[in-house]
C-alpha cells in the first residue's frame, strides 16, 4: 500500500530529472533501482549461504566426533576381552 506522502516523494524524485533529459533520467532511475535490488538480494543470499555452510560444518564435526568415539569404544572393548 503506497501512502500519499511516499507517492509524492517517489514522483518528486522521478520527475526531478525530467527537465534535463526525460529518457536518460528514466533509464538512470530504473537502472539504479535494479542494481540496488540486485545488491540487496546478493547480500541476503550470501548471509543464507554462510549460515548453511556453518551449520553443515558443525553437523559434519558432530558426526565425525561421534564416529570416532564409537570406533574407539568398540576398539577398547575388543582389546580388553
Amino acid at each position: 500500500m503506497i501512502f500519499l506522502n511516499e507517492y509524492y516523494f517517489c514522483a518528486e524524485t522521478f520527475m526531478a530529472g525530467k527537465p534535463f533529459n526525460p529518457i536518460v533520467s528514466q533509464i538512470y532511475m530504473y537502472t539504479f533501482i535494479c542494481m540496488f535490488i540486485y545488491v540487496v538480494l546478493n547480500v541476503f543470499i550470501a548471509i543464507v549461504e554462510e549460515a548453511f555452510f556453518a551449520a553443515s560444518d558443525e553437523m559434519h564435526a558432530e558426526v565425525t566426533a561421534q564416529a570416532v568415539s564409537t570406533h574407539h569404544a568398540h576398539h577398547l572393548h575388543v582389546r580388553f576381552l
